[in-house]
């Protein structure tokens, strides 16, 4: 073998020397390490974020809701509102409600106990540890909404809340079911928590909210409905009044005190569940009989009342969207859809036809409508022929209530077939038919004249109000269809199947009310395009 050099040695150990030590592998950072990076990140992220959110909440409380902070933390009470208003189109006054309004201011300390728990247990259970909102049931209150298909969004109020929604929004923005209007009402509520004690808000919750029939607070209910002092509320009493803001009109104890009386035993549920009360006392609270006082002490005082029908469903429908309270505090002005001069010729009408007919057919009432097509508008509503007569029903509005329609509904009719590709030149036959009209009944229909008149245009036929050619269309196009067309022109009462009316429904053998039958003809005038009825123009 060749032998080295011996500084070939030397050599090797040097290059040993200065070479790089083996490279070891590159650790993972534990999972531990890598939950703290991510926690330093979000840390980071959410001091921006909450510091933008910050700057531009200071901005947008300053800028937006500063008068309403003023207003919600300066609150000391309110008195009554004012006398609402309703005229027609051109200004003249229809109708003029002087309320009387009762209210008496309670301290905190002379309001009792099972009024404050049973009032908290309803509506807000978390409210003496809330911070004005509850984010658990806004949590769950964003979810439903997110799940739900559209319709209006439900809330989750707190106390504060509806306090606050009270005292600093008007009655449009009250009623609204917006996210901006809850977010505003949200930071206004936490304010006002940290402005005011949690005694003083409820406090001012239980003397200004409404119980109905003009009682606002509860001093005011309990003299309303019980004829005494909220000082001296017992148990049961107490629960029945705290069920009653929620829907003081749907839970009014004189119009559904079996719904009020349901609501108090739920309350009563909710107090026992919560520790407030014990079984025995939520059973003889149940037990005791509640006496409710006659409605006889102040009354709204009416000084003006034209058109009177439909005041009164103008009324319902404003209740219905806004609220009793908003009619009786909110000093609206009111102006509708209504001529009075149309109006009046049309009572004036009324009253002459029924007189004709009182004798030979023994009529005793009547009601009319008047529409404008292009805008569904209503011009008049004569409900019956005399509103104070008793001995009629005066007082009920006919042209609300379902009545057969006779021959006035064969035009929906005609419409559906047309929809189905028929038109007003074609050829129908008015010839001796048998058709199965409903309940395993069959006719062999007559005209009114007892004559058949063969082959007719479908608009002679309609014209002349035949019998046959509509029942024939009903059958062919189907009933169904018939039924969905009424709907689509404004007839919203059909609410049977089909079945249920048979083929006799196109000569009226369905209960339809005057104003819906109305608005379809409307619609029809108006070349088949539907609009929604219009009561109210302007509201000030």
């Amino acid at each position: 073998t060749t032998q080295r050099h011996p500084m070939s040695y030397l050599n090797d150990y040097n290059r040993y020397q200065q070479a790089p030590p083996p490279r070891k592998a590159k650790k993972e950072p534990s999972g531990c390490r890598r939950v703290l990076a991510w926690l330093g990140y979000l840390l980071v992220f959410c001091l921006i974020f909450f510091g933008g959110v910050t700057i531009f909440s200071y901005v947008y409380l300053s800028n937006e809701l500063g008068g309403a902070i003023d207003t919600v933390v300066s609150y000391q009470g309110q008195g009554p509102g004012g006398t609402p208003r309703f005229y027609d189109r051109h200004g003249t006054l229809l109708f003029e409600l002087k309320t009387v309004e009762k209210r008496k201011w309670l301290n905190y300390d002379e309001i009792p106990e099972v009024v404050k728990q049973a009032t908290i247990t309803v509506e807000d259970d978390t409210f003496w540890e809330n911070p004005g909102f509850d984010p658990t049931a806004i949590g769950a209150a964003v979810l439903y909404n997110a799940q739900s298909d559209g319709g209006r969004p439900v809330g989750a109020s707190t106390i504060t809340q509806q306090l606050v929604r009270h005292i600093a929004f008007d009655y449009e923005e009250r009623v609204g079911a917006s996210y901006q209007r809850k977010v505003r009402e949200i930071i206004l509520a936490a304010i006002l928590t940290q402005q005011r004690s949690k005694e003083d808000i409820l406090s001012m919750y239980l003397n200004e909210i409404y119980y109905g029939n003009l009682a606002y607070g509860i001093e005011a209910a309990a003299q309303t409905y019980f004829g005494k002092s909220a000082r001296d509320l017992n148990l049961a009493e107490a629960a029945f009044l705290a069920g009653l803001p929620q829907a003081p009109v749907g839970w009014d104890p004189y119009t559904n005190f079996a719904g009020a009386k349901e609501r108090q035993e739920f309350i009563l549920d909710l107090m026992q569940a919560d520790g407030l009360i014990t079984e025995l006392d939520n059973r003889v609270a149940k037990a005791i009989a509640l006496e409710i006082q006659p409605l006889i002490a102040e009354t709204p005082e009416v000084t003006t009342l034209l058109a009177p029908h439909f005041v009164l469903y103008v009324q319902n429908e404003l209740a219905n969207q806004y609220g009793a309270d908003a009619l009786l505090k909110g000093g609206w002005q009111v102006t509708t859809s209504l001529d009075l001069n149309m109006q009046t010729t049309a009572e004036q009408l009324v009253r002459e036809q029924v007189n004709n007919r009182r004798e030979a057919h023994n009529v005793t009432n009547g009601a009319a409508v008047i529409l404008k097509p292009h805008t569904s508008e209503i011009l008049g509503m004569v409900g019956s022929v005399d509103y104070f007569n008793n001995d009629i029903g005066g007082q009920i509005n006919m042209t609300l209530s379902p009545r057969q329609p006779g021959s006035t509904f064969k035009p929906l009719t005609y419409a559906a077939a047309m929809e189905k590709g028929w038109n007003a030149g074609d050829v129908i036959w008015d010839v001796p038919i048998e058709l199965e009209v409903g309940w395993d009944n069959n006719m062999t229909p007559v005209n009114y004249d007892g004559q058949y008149h063969g082959p007719l245009l479908m608009r002679e036929a309609l014209a002349n109000s035949y019998n046959i050619p509509p029942l024939q269309l009903a059958r062919d196009v189907g009933l169904p269809h018939v039924i969905q067309v009424s709907r689509k022109l404004g007839v919203k009462s059909l609410s049977e199947r089909a079945g249920f009316y048979g083929l006799s429904l196109t000569l009226g053998g369905g209960e339809i009310p005057l104003l819906e039958l109305t608005h379809a003809y409307a619609t029809l005038a108006n070349q088949g395009e539907y609009q929604r009825l219009v009561s109210v123009l302007e509201i000030k």
